[in-house]
C-alpha cells in the first residue's frame, strides 16, 4: 500500500528524464509539471541530467541555427545553374 502511494506521488527517475525531454516539446500539464518539480527538487542526479540536457540543447542550438562565425552561403549565379543543369541531364540520360 505503502509503495502505491509513493509511486502516485513521486516519479521514476527513468520515467523524470523523459519528461525533462518532453517538456522542451510540451508543456506538461499542472499537476505532472508538481510531480516533476518535485523530483527533480530532491533528486540531484535527475537534477544534474537536466542541466546536462538544457547544455547540450544550447550547444545544438548555437551550432544548428547560427552560422558559427562562417561567411553566409552566396547564391549561385544563374549561368552557373543552367550549366549544372544541363551537366545532370546529360547524365541522367546517359
Amino acid at each position: 500500500m505503502l509503495k502505491r502511494i509513493m509511486d502516485r506521488l513521486f516519479f521514476t527517475c527513468e520515467h523524470t528524464s523523459y519528461l525533462v525531454e518532453r517538456d522542451k516539446v510540451d508543456r506538461l500539464p499542472l499537476l505532472q509539471r508538481f510531480r516533476y518539480w518535485v523530483h527533480l527538487r530532491y533528486c540531484t542526479t535527475c537534477m544534474k541530467f537536466k542541466k546536462q540536457s538544457d547544455r547540450l540543447d544550447d550547444i545544438l542550438a548555437l551550432m544548428f541555427h547560427k552560422n558559427h562565425g562562417r561567411k553566409k552561403l552566396e547564391k549561385m549565379d544563374e549561368v552557373s545553374k543552367e550549366t549544372m543543369r544541363k551537366r545532370l541531364e546529360e547524365k541522367i540520360n546517359r
